[in-house]
């Protein structure tokens, strides 16, 4: 049974939902999902005290969940959202320890997400009539800097008390109603101390060249990441490159067409030879 490490998004997220939702239906077809979470005081595991880099931090976790399993032939690894800025930032020290490269809706430009997502709050706002909500979101992107500061910090905290903006992720909504269960118990649910703290310290990966073998799936009802931008990305750096557009799905492919993503992964893995070559 071949090993596929995941690396989840956000930052302030874990990967509770896809070991309950995805670890078995991957495990029926002979993949042993292993899933990584970052660092959180939520969990226990961030140090006592930590007063450093949270993302450099994040990254160095990362890469010792890489090692760890690493017995010598070369892995496969899933990356979503910012979990593709974390894989490709993997590529770049660990190449000859990867085999395959797999990427759910990969984020490289987070700043140009804030500024979407950002958008959509302030529509949503139009149409509930909240005047006062839609200026605030409007001064906010007028004042966007690309970097984490008060004004993009301000913008979030609206956003985090307006848990519907979350609809704009998703466009299966019985999979977002599921994945979101596996939010509740308390070591799981959103980190988000830690979402504000690890993004005052983030800085995209560069994303260098790469000829490791890289799969990479986009929603097409995708609104939060910039598909002609992420494409120009990976057409940019992967040489070995292959896109599936999944048309039924937003920022989650993995999530909201999973059997067809689960097959494309198996039949990649199959014509690869497995770890075992």
């Amino acid at each position: 049974m071949e090993q596929l490490l995941f690396y989840h998004g956000g930052p302030g997220l874990n990967s509770n939902p896809e070991r309950n939702m995805l670890a078995p239906l991957y495990k029926r077809h002979g993949l042993d999902l292993r899933v990584w979470n970052a660092p959180s005081a939520l969990r226990n595991t961030l140090p006592a005290g930590f007063k450093g880099d949270r993302f450099e931090q994040l990254l160095q976790d990362a890469e010792s969940f890489l090692l760890e399993h690493y017995q010598g032939k070369p892995l496969f690894v899933l990356g979503h959202s910012m979990g593709g800025q974390v894989v490709a930032w993997l590529l770049q020290k660990h190449a000859e320890k990867i085999k395959i490269a797999f990427m759910s809706a990969p984020c490289f430009r987070v700043f140009s997400a804030d500024r979407n997502i950002f958008s959509l709050m302030e529509r949503d706002c139009v149409l509930n009539n909240d005047d006062v909500g839609a200026e605030k979101m409007r001064s906010v992107i007028r004042n966007l800097s690309g970097s984490f500061d008060d004004n993009n910090i301000s913008g979030w905290q609206f956003l985090l008390s307006n848990p519907g903006i979350f609809n704009h992720y998703w466009h299966h909504r019985d999979r977002q109603v599921s994945y979101f269960s596996h939010f509740v118990s308390p070591e799981y649910i959103m980190d988000v101390d830690g979402f504000f703290e690890t993004r005052k310290d983030f800085i995209d990966v560069e994303v260098a060249p790469s000829s490791v073998k890289t799969i990479v799936f986009f929603g097409l009802q995708d609104a939060v990441v910039n598909l002609d931008e992420a494409r120009a990305t990976i057409h940019d750096n992967f040489s070995d490159l292959k896109v599936y557009k999944m048309p039924y799905s937003a920022h989650y492919p993995h999530i909201e067409e999973m059997n067809e993503v689960l097959n494309i992964i198996r039949e990649t893995i199959d014509a690869w030879g497995g770890n075992n070559s």
